[in-house]
């Protein structure tokens, strides 16, 4: 942590172990100051000691109070309009659930007749998502690395038994590469419902 003050602002910077003091130095002591500066120099603020107080406008004279003017509009549009109710009809609109953001390992996924768009998840969590949403179709999900790449992919279950309730996810290579990801790793998934 360290404090810089630049004119009449300090300016905190906290950072990790691991950043680079070098980087973090010449951006608090040489960027952020010549950024203010120039600021400064293009439209500058106005001191604080130069501020006017607002003048007082002269009081206008009313030929009568307030309070009898309420009372006599009150009076007047009472007269005029006789009061209804008024039917009002709120539709609730269905409000969707938040999707719920699922976390798995990846695993790689082959062969010959193997789309290159589409992951496999487990049946057991399309289900629970096609019970969240039970009048909409479950085809795509997004899927974000903790590295925050993300892409979009169609979904379908997993075909093989032994890899079912086991948090995995059946993922081709092409798609590991755009992620920049490898067998092992954890991604998170949450369905797109459209």
């Amino acid at each position: 942590m360290s404090v810089s003050c630049i004119n009449d602002l300090y300016l905190v910077t906290v950072t990790t172990k691991k950043a680079d003091m070098n980087y973090v130095n010449t951006v608090t002591r040489v960027l952020i100051p010549t950024v203010l500066k120039l600021i400064e120099k293009i439209s500058p603020a106005p001191l604080k000691n130069n501020l006017s107080e607002p003048e007082m406008k002269a009081e206008i004279p009313m030929e009568r109070k307030p309070e009898e003017l309420l009372h006599r509009y009150a009076e007047e549009t009472a007269a005029k309009e006789p009061r209804e109710p008024v039917p009002t009809e709120i539709k609730p609109e269905a409000v969707l659930p938040e999707p719920p953001v699922n976390q798995f390992i990846v695993e790689n996924i082959g062969g010959l007749l193997v789309p290159s768009d589409t992951v496999r998840v487990d049946n057991e969590i399309l289900s629970q998502w096609n019970e969240l949403y039970p009048n909409r179709k479950i085809s795509d999900v997004e899927i974000e690395t903790f590295g925050g790449k993300s892409a979009r992919c169609k979904v379908k279950p997993i075909k093989e038994s032994k890899y079912e309730g086991k948090g995995l996810i059946q993922m081709p290579n092409k798609i590991q590469f755009t992620l920049e990801i490898k067998k092992g790793e954890l991604v998170r998934v949450k369905p797109i419902v459209e």
